[in-house]
């Protein structure tokens, strides 16, 4: 399903998310029930909000690019800009 939704994911684009998880006790004051953060894709080239495609050689291998650790299969998606 991931997959297929992807192909949507172009330049000019929006989505949106709903925060599931928090990374430190400080951004708990940021969430509540039903809270969505609405984004406009950015060009990450090729015509595609894909910037990058982690193809990694272990299952369980990460990597951190721009403060984000990264593993396999995974995309870095671009935004152009969001809102809360």
């Amino acid at each position: 399903m991931i997959a297929k939704e992807l192909t949507k994911a172009k330049p000019g684009a929006w989505g949106c998310v709903q925060t599931r998880e928090m990374w430190s006790t400080d951004e708990q004051v940021h969430l509540r029930p039903g809270h969505d953060w609405l984004f406009e894709f950015r060009d990450g080239g090729e015509g595609s909000s894909c910037e990058k495609f982690f193809s990694l050689p272990q299952r369980r291998t990460g990597v951190v690019c721009k403060g984000t650790r990264f593993y396999n299969g995974d995309r870095a998606l671009r935004v152009k800009r969001w809102l809360h």
